[in-house]
């Protein structure tokens, strides 16, 4: 079966974004590490007393600012992981769900409760039994003088049985 289009589409983006989000968070902490806040100049304090924002105050706000852009970056990463494991397992699930298949039962067969095994879980060959539960059958007619069942049974399966 053909994987989905829009899965490899979605795989091929990620693996050419890959690269860029390394390059990305390495530039937003680069850029982060040159923030320092503190001027360059003498080392005289100097005092304003206006509603400028100060060096320190411009640094802070533009960490901020990067910091939330970095947030940002992982949290839509670890979205798209998140996206990427719910489809994984969602899939794994349906995947996994057991399709019921038949399985032997004598139900209803002349003296089932005598040649029947009600564990039997073998899949049906010939009608509702398998092939152990049918000879079981086809020995015990026999034995009580009933011709056998043709249920699914070529003739010249009827041979097998005289073993």
């Amino acid at each position: 079966m053909r994987p989905d289009p829009n899965i490899l589409l979605a795989a091929n983006l990620l693996y050419a974004t890959a690269t860029n989000v390394a390059n990305a968070r390495a530039h937003l902490h680069h850029e982060r590490r040159l923030i320092d806040g503190y001027p360059g100049g003498s080392d005289e304090p100097h005092v304003t007393a206006t509603s400028e924002t100060t060096p320190v105050e411009r640094a802070v706000l533009a960490r901020q600012q990067l910091d939330n852009r970095l947030t940002d970056l992982e949290a839509h990463i670890r979205g798209v992981l998140t996206m990427a494991n719910d489809i994984h397992h969602t899939t794994q699930r349906i995947l996994a769900t057991r399709i019921e298949v038949a399985r032997c039962t004598a139900t209803g067969r002349d003296g089932a409760i005598i040649w029947g095994d009600p564990t039997c879980t073998s899949p049906p060959s010939r009608g509702t039994c398998c092939d152990r539960c049918s000879k079981r059958e086809y020995r015990w007619r026999q034995s009580v003088g009933l011709p056998p069942r043709h249920d699914g049974v070529f003739a010249g399966d009827l041979n097998m049985y005289n073993e």
